[in-house]
């Protein structure tokens, strides 16, 4: 391409295939164009993919009783951009009911898990409070280390993951499971976990496919991943636990309670 410069016309457009960037023919040469968001045509076929997603981190997990960490675990069932519930509710604090519900019942009594949602009142990044939560690991139903911290997620990087290792409260794999035919992440973030404008849904409670909600696809292996679906898409909605477990249990005035845990309480 560059040897063609001098007979390209000005303004010619070319895609880099290898590099994936998009370049504009100007006066001196050519220039980088940024891509934004990709508008993604649905599809709903299923398929069994596995992803290549070991390259770049081998498989960790959390074996000491006495380590805090934090879960990162999918809801039973997909949903549009209108997150409508079993409790006949949508938005944010309906699903937000939905995670409590779901864990309390695979965890018995697990109580602070929240939607990994963004809405026009709160970021990503903002859903864990407290800066030591913010600093334990993420793992998965399993107890695999999905993040090393909650900050490693809002980084820029877009977050890469293991799509593999995740999974449901029920125990399925999302990525392989037929219940999910549209392998992608509901999230409605930035790479830096800050909420994108117009890109929830309005506020979850739309699923008209003329609009657009923030997602990102499995085979990305990105969990911040930004593609753009249309709200009638029912795709994948996580929830994180919001505090660790054993700084809630430091906190509590039943401080005795954690000698006699045993490890089945902490993973599962």
């Amino acid at each position: 391409m560059l040897k063609r410069t001098t007979t390209t016309p000005l303004g010619t457009i070319a895609y880099v295939l290898q590099e994936r960037i998009l370049l504009v023919r100007v006066e001196n040469g050519w220039q980088n164009i940024e891509m934004g968001s990709l508008f993604s045509a649905r599809s709903s076929s299923y398929s069994h993919t596995e992803y290549p997603i070991e390259t770049y981190r081998t498989s960790r997990r959390i074996t000491n009783d006495k380590a805090s960490y934090m879960r990162l675990i999918a809801l039973n069932e997909p949903y549009p951009g209108n997150m409508l519930t079993s409790a006949n509710r949508t938005g944010r604090n309906a699903v937000n009911q939905e995670c409590f519900k779901q864990a309390k019942k695979r965890f018995q009594g697990a109580n602070n898990f929240v939607a990994f949602l963004t809405n026009k009142l709160e970021d990503l990044r903002s859903l864990v409070k407290t800066e030591a939560d913010r600093q334990v690991p993420i793992v998965n139903l399993r107890g695999e280390v999905l993040f090393d911290s909650w900050l490693d997620l809002f980084n820029g990087s877009g977050a890469p993951v293991a799509m593999k290792k995740i999974y449901s409260f029920n125990g399925q794999r999302v990525s392989i499971n037929k219940n999910w035919p549209d392998k992608a992440i509901w999230h409605g973030s930035d790479s830096f976990g800050i909420r994108v404008p117009r890109a929830f849904c309005e506020e979850w409670q739309n699923n008209r496919p003329l609009d657009f909600g923030m997602a990102s696809p499995l085979e990305g292996n990105k969990l911040l991943e930004q593609r753009m679906y249309p709200c009638d898409s029912r795709l994948i909605v996580l929830c994180v636990e919001a505090s660790s477990r054993i700084e809630r249990l430091r906190r509590s005035p039943s401080r005795r309670r954690l000698r006699h845990l045993r490890r089945d309480d902490y993973l599962l």
